[in-house]
């Protein structure tokens, strides 16, 4: 890392700070950290010369810096965004740390969460994955990359969707594993953590590294690569670390243009380093891997991070449900009261099937209006039609018709229960039905369902007196 463009007086800040964060973050972090850490040093040193630490930072210094920090990245949220992030990272973890150069004040008190612009909302088509004819395309002129050093770095890329960070800090003494399995690619995630993390690749993929382990293992040595880097520069400047994915997001970028490829529309394609991720991320989930298995592959946290960019295609969608489906689909024949199959081929829209078979997970009751769909294992006091038993409800024999019609629709549900072997459904609806004949008899008699009776529709004693 390069601290020369940080203002003198603040430099010894900066590599404290930068050798704490990268014992645990990868290089590629830790440089972006410098770089934005440049930008705020440099306009607090012009703003205040004598400064030699920010114990005196306050929140006027912080505004100013907000109003310089707007102009230079003018209509460009995302980065505003992620320069603001790091900055108050910063100022945390120094306060935290208790650096004798942190500011007097607390950090929440001179950058506020609203000081940081929301991030923007993608939708489902603005996840950043290669698609299929793209992919086709990088494979056909990948060996016209330049230089073709970085080719080895794109093949792991395409093949494991480890992060380029993840893919520069290999080492050529422990990255390369075969078992009876197979072969596996060895390294530890950064981000999340994970060491010793290995996912299983190809012959070919593997044979491809041994070659880049072969020859860089012949060229290093304690001077020029002391800590075993596989894709390391040997010379230069940056001696004995790994190659900058910078260069090779502009190499990538110079071979989208030179070799045309491009979209459906005709347009160049630019493809970036963390694209072959979200494609490794789609692909496994499209190929029917579990998401704990995606989860794990990707060394995610958790399986939310693996379905907030794993987009999950049409074509699998249908896939998925008609392999759900080939056992066949079922409708229930009212008059005869017989399941009947229902031919694929008759369904136009997958959207409108029976819904006894796509509920079959849920209770189908019958209710006044439609029925009820909750989960089976969902409670609710009031789904069984709570009026049937309460004291309070009264009904006549001018509602004779209602309750027939009722009886008729719940004995249906029960006999669709009885088709598709869903006992729950069966119970259900008995117990409603139990309910609703002992008042359908009160009624033919002629007289009134109230249990209340002649006492709850009068007002007695104390209420008598109260409303005179």
């Amino acid at each position: 890392m390069n601290f020369k463009d940080i203002p003198i007086p603040f430099r010894p800040l900066a590599k404290r700070y930068l050798k704490f964060r990268i014992s645990h973050l990868s290089l590629g972090q830790c440089t972006l950290d410098v770089r934005i850490l440049k930008l705020f040093f440099t306009f607090i040193h012009d703003k205040n010369p004598s400064w030699k630490d920010l114990n005196a930072l306050t929140r006027k210094d912080i505004e100013d810096y907000l109003i310089f920090h707007n102009k230079t990245f003018h209509g460009k949220i995302q980065s505003k965004r992620s320069y603001l992030i790091v900055l108050n990272v910063f100022l945390e973890t120094i306060e935290k740390l208790q650096f004798d150069e942190a500011p007097a004040l607390p950090v929440n008190l001179l950058l506020f969460k609203e000081d940081i612009p929301r991030p923007i909302k993608r939708s489902e088509n603005d996840i950043k994955y290669i698609p299929e004819g793209i992919l086709q395309q990088i494979e056909e002129k990948l060996e016209f990359l330049k230089p073709s050093k970085y080719i080895p770095i794109i093949v792991l890329l395409r093949a494991t969707g480890w992060r380029i960070s993840d893919i520069l800090n290999l080492r050529y003494d422990n990255c390369l594993e075969q078992t009876a399995q197979g072969w596996y690619l060895c390294g530890d995630i950064k981000k999340t953590q994970v060491m010793n993390h290995r996912v299983p690749i190809t012959k070919e993929v593997a044979e491809v590294m041994e070659a880049v382990i072969k020859v860089i293992k012949n060229q290093s040595n304690t001077i020029n690569n002391p800590k075993n880097y596989l894709f390391v520069l040997l010379e230069g400047v940056r001696r004995g670390r790994p190659y900058n994915y910078y260069d090779i997001r502009r190499s990538l970028k110079r071979f989208t243009e030179e070799q045309n490829i491009v979209d459906d529309s005709g347009k160049p394609f630019f493809i970036k380093n963390h694209a072959f991720r979200h494609t490794k991320g789609v692909e496994l989930l499209n190929n029917g891997m579990n998401i704990l298995h995606v989860q794990k592959w990707m060394a995610h946290a958790s399986p939310e991070m693996t379905l907030h960019y794993a987009k999950i295609l049409d074509t699998t969608m249908r896939k998925s449900w008609e392999e759900a489906t080939k056992q066949g689909i079922f409708r229930i024949d009212i008059e005869n009261k017989r399941p009947v199959k229902v031919e694929l081929t008759d369904i136009e829209n997958e959207d409108i099937i029976e819904w006894e078979y796509i509920r079959h997970n849920l209770d189908a009751v019958k209710m006044e209006l439609g029925y009820c769909m909750k989960p089976i294992k969902q409670p609710c006091p009031t789904q069984a039609n709570p009026c049937l038993s309460c004291r309070n409800f009264c009904t006549t024999p001018e509602f004779i018709p209602q309750f027939e019609m009722e009886i008729t629709e719940v004995k249906n549900v029960i006999e669709r229960g009885r088709a598709l072997g869903r006992q729950v459904w069966i119970d259900k609806n008995q117990t409603t039905l139990d309910r609703l004949e002992p008042i359908l008899e009160t009624l033919k008699n002629g007289t009134t369902h109230h249990l209340a009776g002649k006492k709850g529709r009068e007002y007695i004693g104390e209420e008598r007196t109260h409303e005179k």
